[in-house]
């Protein structure tokens, strides 16, 4: 239909347009995936739902392996359709450790689906918890310690809520959210110092766009990018180059800015349960000091597909 063409170039030229917008600005508290494309609940609540079934996610990193203290992420992602496909909801449980900090994060997403004909766009609604724990008898310090602060494990309970907007078609995605809306400072009350906080947790916006194109019978091409801002950082951009052979194997590399180069494989097991690994190769002087990054992806599919687009599904 001529309008619901319209409408989805209007929904384009409007991410477009506040990109160009954000890019102006300086990334990154939240936790680094290279394997995004294979789980986007993490990134946008808009995405419950979009797989067409029930559709369970496990990654696993280890980033900077051989740094003392480096970051070591596990998350488990659930989503499903739900009031016959009209809508999705999800779950996503995460665990981020670095240094003598813990983070546990629980999150639920809520998508309203629009059909556009050939093609979908949703709108989510996120609410999280996060616990974030500090171990100061891990810090080591060198100097002696200051007596008017307790130097022992502290918790903090932060909740927040998120939002964005998701476009898919059997060929292309594109995607725009905010998963935290709310700047929360991170204060850890101390009898001497009520008042004391360490840092402020900041708003992350994230545009994702990824492309399916069929070179032959056999062979799909994937171009994606994923786009993160968050203020007083460098704009960063994961540009991600795969193919897919026989619907079966995948495999690419990413161009992180700032950061890494990355290299992964992925192999369908079966037509609802996949494999993936990823090894990032850091281009900073970190380098130096660690072996790399490696990341574990698991991805199982249940049930049978509502309404909606027939697998293998490439977003």
């Amino acid at each position: 239909m001529k309008t619901s063409r319209y409408f989805v170039l209007g929904v384009i030229l409007t991410l477009v347009w506040t990109v160009a917008t954000l890019a102006t600005v300086k990334a990154q508290q939240d936790a680094l995936y290279t394997q995004f494309f294979s789980n986007q609940l993490i990134l946008n609540p808009a995405y419950a739902g979009s797989r067409d079934c029930i559709s369970a996610t496990m990654l696993y990193r280890n980033q900077w392996t051989g740094f003392p203290g480096a970051p070591v992420t596990q998350t488990l992602s659930l989503h499903t359709p739900v009031l016959k496909g009209s809508s999705g909801a999800g779950l996503t449980l995460q665990h981020d450790k670095i240094g003598i900090t813990d983070n546990s994060i629980v999150s639920g997403a809520y998508a309203y689906r629009i059909d556009l004909g050939k093609a979908r766009l949703a709108f989510g609604l996120q609410g999280e918890m996060r616990m974030q724990q500090i171990n100061w008898a891990k810090a080591h310090p060198l100097e002696p310690v200051d007596q008017s602060y307790s130097y022992t494990r502290r918790s903090l309970v932060l909740p927040n809520v998120g939002t964005g907007i998701y476009l898919d078609a059997e060929h292309y995605s594109l995607g725009l959210s905010i998963p935290r809306l709310l700047e929360t400072e991170m204060k850890y009350a101390s009898p001497a110092q009520s008042s004391q906080h360490l840092a402020q947790l900041r708003r992350h916006f994230y545009l994702s766009g990824g492309l399916a194109l069929r070179v032959s019978e056999s062979i799909i091409f994937k171009p994606q990018v994923l786009l993160k801002y968050v203020a007083h950082a460098p704009l960063q951009a994961d540009i991600n180059l795969g193919v897919v052979f026989k619907d079966k194997v995948w495999v690419g590399t990413t161009w992180r800015t700032h950061d890494s180069m990355d290299f992964f494989m992925q192999y369908t097991i079966h037509s609802r349960l996949r494999l993936g690994y990823a090894f990032d190769y850091a281009l900073t002087p970190i380098n130096n000091y660690s072996n790399g990054s490696h990341e574990l992806m698991l991805s199982l599919d249940l049930g049978k597909n509502r309404n909606g687009f027939s697998h293998p599904r490439y977003f």
